[in-house]
């Protein structure tokens, strides 16, 4: 399997539910969980997950194309204090742009490069890499190299104290010395990069001039409209259905009682809580009247949400579970 994960080779990997919840970091983030004792449960999950394989596998070749998640950067630096002060410093900056950077520090040695394929499949993964590097070749250059030879977009910031210039050369890395100077390099080829996405053609300029009614989408909540908070909470959500009828499977001899119902509340909380949800600050939106509320679906595509996010999710899990819990 780990072989496969380096050649970057189709596949899709099912993993029962308590070997994955175990041994997680053993594997992919793709791998999906099944219970062993009903294999049925989660089918729709399952279904649309191999419709997905069949998609990608349909273009045809050995290997398809990269498939990455737009606005997440990996932010790679080196084991010195001043490379990841450094890496903190280009994180702060892609946070505030509104991007999900995570920084990922060189390994100890070059056996555990090659050998932690999660750091390689994070960088495959991911819109845009930042490395910074030392001065001396170090264990980052050779995921440098993997990220060159796969076509991932990078950005080098080599630390070198006898740089005289901070201004990109002709290759594209930078030298800085200071921090200060990184920070102004980055910011240059930063929006030099987001400046590659911008394109006009006459039918973008007319839609842009053209007006449009406005409306507020159902993600979008006015925190001063407290009863329109449950256009958020979505118990016929195909995600939610999934999480919540596996739990029921497992708790099909629960009564009614409000112990039982304590029993499932739990059981749903703990199913969730295996998902390793990361905490997300809440998106900025043009309006500062609005907040902006992932569906389940979203939260599971970002493997992140607000505490506002992660409630109406647990609400609406508690209210398709319903028939199974007590009244009382």
């Amino acid at each position: 399997m780990t072989l496969a994960r380096w050649a970057r080779t189709p596949r899709i990997l099912f993993v029962d539910d308590q070997v994955l919840n175990l041994h997680r970091a053993s594997f992919p983030e793709s791998a999906i969980p099944f219970f062993h004792k009903a294999p049925e449960t989660e089918r729709n999950r399952h279904v649309e997950m191999i419709s997905q394989f069949g998609k990608n596998l349909a273009g045809g070749g050995a290997r398809p194309a990269r498939q990455y998640q737009a606005e997440q950067f990996t932010v790679l630096t080196g084991h010195d204090p001043l490379l990841r002060d450094a890496g903190s410093l280009v994180a702060a900056i892609l946070r505030n742009e509104g991007y999900d950077p995570m920084q990922v520090p060189a390994a100890a040695s070059l056996d555990d490069t090659f050998e932690n394929v999660s750091v390689f499949e994070r960088i495959a993964s991911s819109e845009l890499c930042v490395f910074i590097l030392d001065k001396e070749l170090s264990y980052i250059d050779p995921l440098l190299a993997m990220a060159h030879a796969h076509c991932i977009p990078s950005v080098r910031l080599r630390y070198d104290p006898e740089a005289k210039d901070s201004t990109p050369e002709l290759s594209g890395a930078v030298r800085w010395k200071r921090s200060e100077e990184l920070v102004s390099s980055f910011q240059y080829l930063f929006q030099n990069y987001q400046s590659a996405f911008v394109t006009a053609s006459g039918e973008a300029i007319q839609g842009v001039a053209t007006q449009k009614p406005i409306s507020i989408p159902p993600n979008e909540w006015n925190p001063s409209d407290g009863p329109g908070l449950l256009n958020s909470v979505v118990p016929d959500d195909g995600y939610v259905h999934d999480r919540v009828e596996g739990v029921t499977r497992m708790l099909a001899n629960m009564g009614t009682s409000r112990l039982d119902s304590d029993t499932v509340c739990r059981a749903l909380y703990n199913r969730i809580k295996q998902e390793d949800f990361y905490y997300a600050f809440e998106d900025v939106l043009g309006d500062p009247n609005l907040q902006k509320i992932k569906t389940p679906q979203g939260i599971a595509s970002a493997n992140d949400g607000t505490c506002i996010d992660l409630a109406c999710f647990f609400a609406s899990l508690l209210e398709a579970a319903r028939p199974t819990l007590t009244c009382s």
